[in-house]
């Protein structure tokens, strides 16, 4: 269908610029995309095919220029979560990750690895802001086989409004499901809002939580400072509203089917599993992670 007269394009990019690690990977583009057409994008590996697909999506700044899509300007959404980080662990697992991306590692029955800043960023100052999160497994799970998934930012499903944008990280929320697999009914979301926008929580799970991470929030008209966790009543639709730019996270899902003990890095449904874990630990039988030689101890208490 040709693109109505006086509608803005569904993308444009207007003299925009991109350097990684001092390497210039875009410098001055400027193309549009009209609605119901197609652009394809030709180029050798390293040319920013994947990166104008990021810039598009929100999940990364332009270093100059501006970019919009169907007539929003997406560098002025709020700072995104930036920094890069390398996961290895002892299945051989090794994998950067970057803004928006995930990395998903389901512990099961014992996984050792380790979150290392890349050598390439240790020589200059580099911001790092991310939130890592431990998930309970289902007591028929707690024992499954440890295993690792790396899922891009590009790949996870989200929702743009005014003002709003919304990522379905872990499990499903606003009609959306992610790909990250989970062993129980999940909720995980990541909002950022403009300053001013509002977006009415999703009631979809019996058991839910909203943590701001970063600006200033109100919930149904009651402020939340940043880095507070509220629980929410269950077959509620509070709306949040953001005062100032605004990061925060929605978490739940079903309840748990039992209590949990944690210890350090251990977690379980049973103390005398954690003991185990404790003696494994000590006698090296969570493996090695290659690459690294540093070893940390079981704490003493």
């Amino acid at each position: 269908m040709p693109q109505a007269s006086g509608s803005p394009p569904a993308v444009a990019f207007d003299h925009v610029s991109f350097s990684f690690d001092d390497h210039v990977i875009l410098r001055d583009v400027s193309f549009t995309v009209p609605k119901g057409s197609m652009k394809i994008l030709l180029g050798a590996s390293g040319t920013g095919k994947s990166i104008i697909l990021k810039l598009i999506l929100g999940l990364l700044r332009p270093d100059g220029g501006t970019i919009f899509v169907n007539g929003q300007r997406i560098d002025t959404m709020p700072d995104l979560w930036s920094g890069r980080m390398t996961h290895r662990d002892t299945l051989g697992s090794v994998q950067d990750i970057e803004p928006g991306d995930v990395n998903w590692m389901t512990a099961g029955r014992g996984i050792a690895h380790s979150e290392r800043t890349p050598q390439s960023l240790r020589e200059h100052p580099h911001p790092l802001h991310g939130l890592q999160t431990w998930v309970a497994l289902p007591r028929a799970h707690e024992e499954t086989t440890p295993a690792f998934f790396h899922h891009a930012a590009t790949t996870l499903p989200q929702q743009r409004r005014e003002g709003a944008w919304l990522r379905v990280v872990a499990g499903r929320g606003y009609g959306e499901e992610s790909p990250v697999q989970v062993f129980a009914d999940t909720l995980y979301v990541a909002i950022d809002l403009d300053a001013d926008a509002e977006v009415a929580l999703d009631d979809s799970h019996e058991q839910r939580a909203l943590y701001v991470l970063e600006g200033e929030a109100q919930l149904d008209g009651a402020d939340i400072p940043a880095m507070h966790l509220v629980v929410l009543d269950p077959a509620t639709r509070p709306r949040l509203r953001a005062r100032t730019p605004l990061k925060a996270m929605l978490l739940g899902g079903e309840p748990l089917d039992a209590p949990r003990h944690m210890w350090w890095n251990f977690v379980s449904s049973s103390k005398e599993r954690i003991e185990q874990a404790k003696q494994d630990w000590l006698e090296g039988r969570f493996g090695a992670i290659a690459g690294e030689t540093e070893f940390i101890p079981l704490p003493d208490h």
